[in-house]
């Protein structure tokens, strides 16, 4: 593990790093810090929200499809308890078919947002030309 500090005096930054170099946590003076942690893809499944050591810590989790494409991040998620604060309102689900993607947003335990979107399926595949929008209703709001 590595240790990068910055510092504009009084302030300062701690970054600890792993054996490939990417950031593991971050604490500044103000004792905020901040954690990312990898799974053994090495796809960052946990990041924290900017914390305080006596409040807890809380973030987003992402979870992989076998393509590597996040299908579901959970906000507020806290990994001590392996839960998030509002159970029924903290999580986004992603739906891939062909090129479109659906995704969900759980609002609460009955309120849920649907948007779609189709992108072009040629070319760079890096560039992503949108070529349709919809909401749950399957109307195109154009």
């Amino acid at each position: 593990m590595s240790l990068v500090v910055e510092a504009i005096l009084p302030y300062s930054v701690t970054t600890s790093l792993d054996g490939l170099g990417r950031e593991m946590s971050s604490l500044d003076s103000e004792g905020v810090q901040t954690n990312t942690r990898y799974d053994s893809m090495g796809r960052p499944w946990f990041k924290s929200y900017p914390f305080d050591v006596a409040s807890g810590e809380v973030g987003e989790r992402q979870e992989f499809d076998s393509l590597g494409r996040i299908f579901r991040s959970t906000r507020g998620y806290r990994p001590d308890v392996n839960a998030c604060d509002a159970p029924g309102a903290c999580v986004v689900d992603l739906y891939f078919t062909g090129n479109c993607t659906r995704v969900e947003v759980q609002r609460g335990p009955s309120d849920v947002t649907v948007k779609w979107s189709c992108h072009t399926s040629f070319g760079n595949p890096d560039e992503q030309r949108l070529t349709q929008i919809g909401d749950e209703w399957g109307r195109d709001p154009s």
